[in-house]
């Protein structure tokens, strides 16, 4: 398991083996800020309806989360070299244009950047 992550980081790590194809070409662990993490948890309980795993797979918050930040990573590249091409609103935009216009659907988003409760992502 190693040493714990460092302050204000969440880890989710792989346990359990990966078809051979697969093993040694993907990270058993990905570290990300405890905010972004406590934002997934909470997106992931109210699409389950506050369960810890999905009712529709049984498939816990904790390998969602691994296999969503493996995906990041196969779109971004191992040292994120396709990271930051992305545009986006800050929340205030988003707050305001719900509350004046109504938006309730991001069209662009993902879970780790979406702004409100409804949203399309490649994720």
């Amino acid at each position: 398991a190693g040493p714990p992550p460092p302050a204000g980081k969440t880890r989710f790590e792989l346990r359990g083996s990966l078809p051979p194809h697969l093993e040694g070409r993907l990270p058993r662990r990905f570290e990300i800020y405890t905010q972004h993490s406590d934002k997934l948890r909470r997106l992931f309980g109210m699409s389950c309806g506050g369960l810890a795993r999905s009712s529709a797979t049984g498939v816990p918050f904790e390998i969602r989360c691994w296999a969503l930040l493996a995906r990041y990573q196969a779109l971004y590249g191992p040292h994120d070299e396709g990271a930051g091409w992305h545009m986006a609103l800050m929340p205030a935009v988003f707050a305001a244009l719900a509350e004046e216009f109504g938006v309730a659907h991001e069209l662009f988003a993902s879970p780790l950047n979406c702004s409100l409760g409804a949203y399309c992502s490649v994720f």
